[in-house]
């Protein structure tokens, strides 16, 4: 998932990219799998290079899809095209409005010469 994460959030840039995190049971009682889907940003313009916000219709879609594959969502995941991997003001507020149980990861691209850092964050 990490190098999937990186390529979308490459082609996306100077953009933010986000989509959600699902969750299914794994097979045979075996681990839980956990995949990312891309989710187009909503916010339009030069504002679409610091913010994201997840286009309602396509995440609608996604989410019935997941559940249809017997999958949860348990997160969201946006990107960081100039700026450090940690939630922004705006990411916190934003996260505020989602379920305290999600994760949230933020795939930075900002640090020249790495091959781009993940992190992961839950609200309190």
């Amino acid at each position: 998932m990490r190098e999937q994460l990186l390529a979308w959030a490459r082609q996306g840039a100077p953009r933010e990219v986000c989509g959600l995190l699902l969750e299914a049971e794994g097979k045979d009682g075996g681990p839980f799998d956990l995949r990312a889907v891309l989710i187009p940003n909503a916010v339009v313009g030069a504002d679409a290079e610091r913010r994201f916000e997840l286009d309602p219709v396509a995440w609608v879609a996604a989410e019935q899809a997941a559940q249809s594959l017997g999958e949860v969502v348990v997160g969201m995941w946006h990107s960081h095209p100039d700026g450090p991997p940690r939630p922004s003001v705006v990411d916190a507020k934003s996260a505020e409005m989602m379920p305290s149980t999600w994760d949230y990861v933020i795939v930075d691209l900002s640090s020249a010469g790495s091959p781009g850092e993940i992190t992961v964050w839950r609200r309190c």
